[in-house]
């Protein structure tokens, strides 16, 4: 009796045992999708990311998604090893499904550990080398360097313009600068690290410039470091038109610290349809959330959920290459204000023209 019900003992502990154990190393299998947003929530490029988070947050309480989603935001203070920290807290704590990021260095040194890890990516960022040698699970929503560089010099070719250059030294701006070279319309150009320039620099540069015919100043930077350049030209005598950048306007400030000075900037900006009735709405409730204008890269990013929440809805069985294989074909979707062409490389490129800021 005694043998029997040791028996019957050690064959409940040997199937617990089998039990416990066959699932591990294994991703257990729920209906809950999980999206996880490594954004710089504190650091120099906070504004540009808390409107990031609206947004995203904005397009979950309004698209309706047949599955669950979890979301989990981190922030990587828009720099490499603080961001390469924040996906490795949320890769181990949340697992996700899909990843977004934003800035180029950021998304370049994420996307070697992201495919690794076979999760689809959505990388906000400009740089030509973001898809090179995609594996199929990453995508673009935004502009290019390449793109942004071809709208400037056609702009700029229109009036036989060539362009005085003087940018930051970061990952966007080099790209730029490269894919503006190869177009043949820089005369000079020169970088600065954040906060090194001086106002006898800018005094140089426009000495140089004004001696020069059918030469145009190109400015970069973001917020108040743009404003700052910008007043310090005009104060030194620059009269002409400015060109600058789609991303020189992520921050807050430019106007504001350029005062007087900011008049006939010019520069590549994102063409929506403002007359798109949904497009009014999703302003109007942003507006009504957070009691503050929606930014056009926002509304992309709104976008960019409308399309994420448009493939869970429509595949049957969830897995990252149904995902994946499903944008792909897609090839183009009716957003907000914006009709989202998704190429085979992964690019989702929105228009862009040459405005007056």
């Amino acid at each position: 009796m005694k043998k029997r019900i040791f028996s019957i003992v050690m064959l409940i502990v040997l199937v617990s045992s089998l039990v416990v154990f066959s699932g591990c190393g294994k991703k257990e299998k729920t209906n809950v999708i999980k999206i996880g947003v490594i954004l710089p929530l504190t650091g120099p490029f906070s504004a540009f990311g808390e409107e990031y988070k609206r947004s995203i947050n904005l397009a979950l309480e309004n698209i309706l998604c047949e599955k669950k989603i979890e979301i989990y935001f981190e922030d990587g203070m828009g720099d490499v090893k603080s961001s390469i920290s924040a996906y490795k807290k949320l890769n181990l704590q949340n697992n996700p499904d899909i990843v977004i990021s934003i800035m180029s260095n950021v998304c370049l040194a994420l996307k070697p550990i992201i495919e690794k890890n076979n999760q689809i990516f959505f990388a906000e960022v400009s740089h030509p080398d973001m898809l090179e040698n995609n594996n199929g699970n990453i995508f673009r929503h935004s502009q290019t360097s390449i793109q942004e560089a071809q709208i400037i010099s056609d702009y700029l070719k229109r009036d036989n313009k060539r362009i005085f250059c003087l940018v930051p030294n970061d990952d966007y701006y080099s790209s730029l600068i490269s894919e503006l070279n190869k177009e043949q319309v820089i005369y000079r150009s020169f970088t600065y690290n954040k906060k090194e320039y001086t106002k006898n620099d800018i005094q140089k540069l426009i000495n140089i410039i004004n001696n020069e015919k059918d030469v145009l100043l190109f400015l970069g930077g973001y917020g108040s470091e743009l404003g700052n350049i910008i007043r310090d030209s005009r104060i030194n005598g620059y009269k002409n038109d400015i060109i600058t950048s789609v991303s020189s306007f992520i921050l807050p400030g430019v106007k504001e610290f350029a005062g007087d000075s900011f008049k006939n900037i010019y520069a590549p900006y994102f063409v929506l349809d403002s007359l798109d009735i949904e497009y009014s709405k999703v302003n109007q409730k942003y507006l009504n959330k957070y009691n503050r204008q929606m930014p056009i890269y926002s509304l992309l990013e709104y976008n960019t959920m409308f399309l994420i929440i448009n493939s869970l809805n429509n595949i049957n069985n969830f897995s990252i290459n149904n995902v994946a294989n499903y944008l792909i074909n897609l090839k183009k979707l009716n957003g907000v204000g914006e009709i989202m062409i998704i190429n085979k490389n992964g690019d989702i490129n929105p228009k862009l023209q040459i405005i007056e800021m």
